[in-house]
């Protein structure tokens, strides 16, 4: 995972936590969160935070020191943030703090592995690994799945009113109608694990 805050580099390392670049990744310094897995980084105001293998890290010294914000024991795999509250997808479901991180609530899809969100208005929407694609209208309290039932999708981007999702062996998806219905794009056959754009 890499994020950029203030022209300052982060990336999320296997086995050794968050690392730090502040000369466009000419060097890399380590953190005192040098034990983790980190599968996702995010930054909410002057607060930072680590998704790892064992709950979610944050940081208020721009990534010098880290401390243990919760969810210990759980797999994070991303974040999103609507409004004032942000979300984690985790390994069985999705938690939501709408105190910055203090304290984190189980939401109502508690039995799916989420890899990734995309948010689109007031909607925000969940790639899972095997059930498909959810959505949310109440800022991630309750969720629906859409009429993507099935599939191991990971990450979407969004440009104008497009929503694009990526997936394991399915290539990349699309919708035109806010997530009712999605149509395979013809970028098939592949798996796709990230995705982006730039507007």
């Amino acid at each position: 995972s890499l994020m950029v805050v203030n022209n300052v580099l982060y990336g999320g390392v296997m086995n050794n936590g968050v690392v730090i670049s502040t000369n466009y990744g000419d060097t890399w310094q380590p953190t005192s969160l040098n034990n983790r897995t980190v599968y996702s980084l995010f930054n909410s105001g002057s607060k930072l935070f680590a998704g790892t293998q064992n709950g979610v890290y944050s940081s208020a010294d721009n990534g010098v020191t880290w401390i243990a914000e919760g969810l210990t024991g759980i797999s994070i795999g991303c974040f999103t943030k609507n409004g004032n509250t942000i979300l984690a997808g985790a390994v069985n479901g999705i938690y939501y703090s709408t105190d910055n991180g203090a304290a984190w609530i189980q939401s109502a899809m508690q039995n799916e592995s989420v890899r990734g969100f995309g948010t689109k208005g007031e909607n925000i929407f969940a790639a899972t690994t095997g059930a498909g694609i959810f959505a949310s209208s109440d800022n991630g309290l309750t969720w629906q799945q859409t009429a993507q039932s099935s599939g191991n999708f990971t990450s979407f981007s969004i440009i104008n009113n497009l929503i694009f999702v990526s997936s394991y062996y399915g290539g990349v998806y699309s919708s035109t109608n806010n997530g009712a219905n999605w149509n395979k794009t013809s970028f098939i056959n592949y798996d796709v694990t990230a995705f982006g754009s730039i507007n």
